[in-house]
């Protein structure tokens, strides 16, 4: 069988250390890459921005499970070898979200168990820029305790509360880069 370049570095690099945090550098330049090549004009985006502008924008339209790769890279190392591998002939159709590139969004993490909900929150607004406001859904208990009390540890600010029906929206301000 005839491996991609890509393929061969996965088979040979599967075992080594820190190889999780190799799997979400890839990840993270595919994305710069699509955004690079999607929108020529715009300026270069770090691996943080372009994964935030990918999961906030284009993760449906593409049918992957981003956050579920940066949170795992490990179980899904061979999706993103996939993903990266075709990265260079995607086209995204909906190009108007990206240009106005954050407004108010909605991150949902109801679903997701503690420390899931944290590690996926922290991704999505480690790439948002400094004055930025995500709003994020979570669940009764223990994510709604945890989620914000490690959010406000690494420096964001819990701008407010409100209870939903059986859920807890809380909006998350990025004033500065965290710790």
């Amino acid at each position: 069988m005839n491996q991609t370049p890509i393929q061969k570095w996965l088979h040979v690099n599967r075992n080594l250390p820190e190889f999780d945090k190799a799997l979400q550098s890839l990840l993270g330049h595919a994305c710069v890459d699509i955004l690079r090549r999607n929108f020529p004009n715009k300026p270069v985006f770090s691996l943080e921005k372009a994964f935030s502008l990918f999961f906030l924008f284009y993760q449906e339209e593409l049918n992957v499970p981003m956050l579920d790769w940066m949170s795992n890279p490990l179980q899904y190392a061979s999706s993103i070898v996939d993903f990266c591998e075709k990265a260079s002939s995607i086209t995204l159709r909906n190009k108007k979200r990206c240009e106005n590139e954050y407004f108010k969004e909605m991150l949902d993490l109801r679903g997701v168990v503690c420390p899931g909900n944290a590690v996926r929150a922290k991704l999505v607004l480690a790439g948002l820029p400094e004055g930025s406001e995500l709003q994020i859904a979570l669940d009764e208990g223990y994510p709604i305790q945890n989620v914000p009390q490690t959010l406000v540890a690494e420096g964001y600010i819990i701008k407010k509360r409100e209870k939903k029906d059986d859920y807890w929206i809380i909006n998350v301000l990025k004033e500065e880069e965290p710790k």
